[in-house]
């Protein structure tokens, strides 16, 4: 299980953008992507940045994920909220 807030996608260029094919298809993964709605100014989008990398990860039965824009939160203020959410994503019970 994986919880993954305002990740820096800019990083390294975007290096990590295209990375996602690496992911295993046979490993089960079950990953939670937030950030909040006012990550981004005239340098960097953490949103759009999120949205293009969870478009590209695998589409299987074996990745169960979830992304979430958090309203009105910044990278600081989404941190609870996102929180919260991710564990009931991660860890619900069947």
């Amino acid at each position: 299980e994986y919880l993954i807030l305002s990740p820096s996608l800019w990083v390294e260029k975007h290096h990590i953008m295209t990375q996602s094919y690496k992911l295993s298809k046979t490993i089960p993964i079950k990953a939670y992507f937030a950030v909040g709605s006012l990550e981004k100014d005239k340098h960097v989008n953490m949103i759009n940045d999120l949205n293009l990398f969870y478009s590209a990860l695998p589409k299987n039965d074996n990745f169960k994920s979830k992304l979430e824009i958090i309203e009105s939160e910044n990278h600081v203020s989404m941190v609870a909220t996102a929180m919260n959410r991710g564990f009931k994503f991660l860890f619900e019970k069947k």
